[in-house]
């Protein structure tokens, strides 16, 4: 977004946009929650996510289509890619009958004209952290999602 409105010719992103992600729209987590608070008492934990991966290189081709930006994309491969792959198994919140919703370039979309309308006027609020609160991906906010699993209590407790 930032480029596209400065005009710039090429983004640069770090590593060679190899590894593998997971995203889920925060919509859809919302209702995973409410869903296995209606319908899960057991003890085990649910994983929240699609069960579906991209490469970081698609997820920014992704991100630069929606946005509207037609600059190059060059990646430095001095910089670290970070983990290989991140995917959850969601088995057990497909076999107790949920399924996500939102496709990541729908949700994409949405956030980003959700942040074209409602600009974040907070001091140091950028696109990518405004993205960050409809995407549930950990690693996007460091330790405030740490974890990779969403742990629902019993009723009974």
């Amino acid at each position: 977004h930032e480029a596209k409105e400065a005009g710039l010719d090429e983004v640069t992103c770090w590593g060679d946009g190899s590894p593998l992600r997971e995203f889920l729209y925060v919509d859809d987590l919302a209702n995973l929650c409410v869903f296995l608070m209606n319908n899960y008492s057991g003890n085990e934990t649910v994983n929240a996510g699609t069960g579906k991966e991209l490469t970081i290189k698609a997820l920014t081709e992704l991100v630069a289509k929606v946005v509207g930006f037609t600059g190059e994309i060059k990646w430095d491969t001095s910089r670290p890619n970070g983990t290989p792959r991140k995917l959850l198994d969601v088995s057990k919140a497909t076999a107790l009958g949920w399924s996500y919703q939102t496709e990541l370039e729908d949700g994409i979309r949405l956030a980003y004209d959700d942040s074209c309308i409602i600009p974040c006027v907070e001091k140091g609020n950028d696109l990518k952290h405004y993205l960050c609160k409809f995407f549930y991906y950990p690693e996007a906010l460091g330790n405030v999602f740490g974890l990779y699993q969403i742990t629902v209590v019993p009723n009974s407790l």
